[in-house]
């Protein structure tokens, strides 16, 4: 992977997270339970996912080094 292509994805990724958290703090006030406990669910899921492909791609980078 060229070394530019890394630090895109990282920003990305982080934007994805950040945008996720905004949106569940806006919709928790408004949310029932329920709904609630999914988004925050959906969160932890969406974060754990932006984790592994952190890992990966640093994985990947520096495996022919």
């Amino acid at each position: 992977m060229p070394p530019l292509i890394i630090p895109s994805l990282g920003a990305a990724i982080a934007l994805v997270l950040f945008a996720s958290a905004r949106l569940l703090r806006k919709r928790r006030d408004e949310a029932d339970g329920l709904l609630r406990g999914f988004e925050t669910f959906t969160g932890i899921v969406l974060m754990l996912v932006a984790a592994m492909l952190l890992v990966a791609l640093h994985a990947a980078a520096t495996a022919g080094h």
